[in-house]
């Protein structure tokens, strides 16, 4: 009868290690998933910050010249 308490126990404690185990990789790969989620989200938002940077810099020189033909 002990041999079965301690076999049962033994086998319940496997597979909650096995769970604990699995659970832990699944944690892993999110973060990784989440990780290259975040970089591809910023190497867009920073590829559009360039073009707009561009599109500022180009409008205030003709916006500049624009004011000076008024004068």
């Amino acid at each position: 009868m002990k041999e079965r308490i301690i076999a049962r126990a033994k086998i319940i404690q496997e597979r909650l290690q096995k769970q604990q185990n699995e659970l832990k990789m699944l944690e892993e790969q999110y973060q990784k998933k989440q990780e290259e989620k975040n970089e591809k989200e910023l190497s867009e938002v920073k590829f559009k910050i360039g073009i707009l940077e561009s599109r500022n810099s180009r409008f205030e020189s003709m916006a500049i010249q624009k004011f000076q033909a008024m004068d």
